[in-house]
């Protein structure tokens, strides 16, 4: 039945020539072939559908194929002696009559040209597809401005953040999402994304990914904001008898790394009857016996627990926290039997 409809075949259009440069819809009017053009990516092991746009019309269908426009099939017939294509590609028609070439387990070895001919109006007309496997986003990077692994930024001032991506068929788009929304879209190969940080964006994270419809390659990075400390405390307000011990405990914000701590009176004077800081700094407790002096400690939250003893002329206990960003004052006052002192 092949080598009949092959016969059918050998009478073809006279003074015929196929440009090898075809963009896709382009026909040359000059010429007896209308040819019409397309790129197809193909997931590797994957079965493949190639569609013929257009009908059968005065001669049967034929698809051709790697290598060298090998005829794969005529109809609906495939061509028994592509030994490598047995049990592996199929033709049939839609419910549009349209004959679809399928091939199981695409591989690199199916890559390449394919086309489907016929005549119509006495004229022949082509349509040609090149398969290429698909591949995956090879490198992404997600980077600040300075260019560092982490993305480190300053309260209220901008931040630019960066993402790259290397190779990939066919070209990936690039998504960059902050707290599970996205806010910017690219096709190009670098994303860029401006905004300006503050003290709630501190440990969030970004998140960079490059889709090319076929591959997801996603890459995701903290967010570490500095600025100026900040007193955390729900009452300022602290009962005591004069010449009593008294403990005092808050928690600072230090988004900076090194804080330096300095107990004052209400005078802004050294307060010089500290007994001792308690400091619960990343789950660890550091006591500190001066109180005539400030001391440097790190971290990002930090339970600090100061013992004092009051006397008739404090009327406050003040807390300098200062780091490189700026400094804040963390007042207590001090009330006795229902009156300040």
């Amino acid at each position: 039945m092949f080598l009949v409809l092959m016969a059918l075949l050998l009478k073809d259009c006279t003074n015929v020539h196929v440009p090898t440069r075809i963009s896709k819809g382009h026909q040359n009017t000059n010429m007896c072939t209308e040819v019409s053009s397309d790129v197809t990516f193909v997931k590797e092991n994957a079965s493949v559908l190639l569609v013929c746009p257009f009908l059968e019309e005065e001669r049967p269908m034929v698809w051709r194929g790697p290598p060298n426009l090998t005829i794969y099939g005529i109809k609906e017939t495939i061509n028994g002696k592509l030994t490598n294509l047995k049990h592996k590609a199929f033709i049939t028609k839609n419910e549009k009559s349209q004959y679809i070439l399928k091939i199981g387990m695409f591989s690199k070895n199916n890559q390449g040209l394919y086309r489907c001919d016929t005549v119509k109006d006495k004229k022949p007309i082509e349509y040609q597809m090149n398969a290429i496997i698909a591949e995956s986003p090879a490198v992404l990077t997600l980077v600040s401005d300075n260019s560092s692994d982490i993305l480190t930024g300053e309260e209220g001032i901008p931040l630019k953040v960066r993402c790259y991506v290397e190779d990939g068929l066919p070209g990936p788009t690039l998504y960059l999402s902050y707290q599970e929304q996205v806010v910017n879209v690219t096709n190009t190969s670098m994303l860029e994304y401006l905004f300006v940080p503050s003290k709630g964006d501190h440990l969030n994270c970004f998140t960079c990914a490059a889709d090319n419809e076929f591959f997801n390659v996603q890459t995701s990075i903290l967010l570490f904001v500095e600025g100026q400390p900040e007193c955390l405390h729900d009452n300022n307000q602290i009962t005591s008898s004069i010449n009593e011990d008294i403990s005092i405990s808050f928690n600072v914000y230090n988004p900076s790394g090194h804080l330096y701590l300095k107990c004052l009176d209400n005078m802004y004077n050294t307060f010089i009857n500290c007994s001792m800081y308690n400091l619960l700094v990343q789950d660890n407790y550091f006591s500190i016996q001066s109180c005539n002096r400030s001391f440097m400690i790190a971290g990002y939250v930090i339970r600090v627990t100061v013992c004092a003893k009051l006397f008739q002329n404090i009327k406050a206990l003040v807390m300098n926290l200062e780091n490189k960003y700026g400094n804040q004052n963390c007042t207590f006052n001090f009330q006795a039997n229902g009156q300040s002192f």
